[in-house]
């Protein structure tokens, strides 16, 4: 990463000169803040892979379970501990690939059923009860 340029201010003082100095200066700034945005990104799915395998290899599955949603279509939920107090909690639609997934940081402990659903509500609207 490098940010903008320390290049001093155009010498001659016309308006049009600055002008193109501080567009080139924009341009920079806006580059550099799309590079720390990237690296922010980069950083985060890092962090939620080492999170995820911490979950399948150290992970304690606390429930597994499927229902019913509108269209009879069945979810899968699951639930995992993770080591530092956080869950692991997964739905996937029968028969398909995504798989929706979210580290929950404060979590009730243990999670209930109707709690690990809660997190998915706005993906599985509605689900039945």
């Amino acid at each position: 990463m490098s940010g903008p340029s320390k290049k001093s201010l155009p010498s001659s003082g016309k308006p049009e000169d600055l002008i193109v100095y501080v567009e080139a200066l924009r341009q920079q700034a806006d580059e550099f803040q799309r590079t720390v945005e990237e690296e922010c990104r980069t950083v985060r799915a890092l962090l939620l892979d080492e999170r995820v395998r911490q979950a399948k290899k150290g992970g304690i599955m606390r429930d597994e379970w499927t229902k019913g949603i509108s269209g009879d279509r069945l979810v899968k939920f699951t639930y995992a501990d993770l080591p530092d107090g956080a869950a692991f909690l997964t739905a996937q639609i029968a028969n398909h690939e995504v798989v929706y997934s979210i580290i929950a940081e404060e979590t009730e402990q243990p999670f209930s059923r109707h709690g690990v659903e809660r997190h998915f509500t706005y993906e599985f609207r509605p689900l039945s009860h």
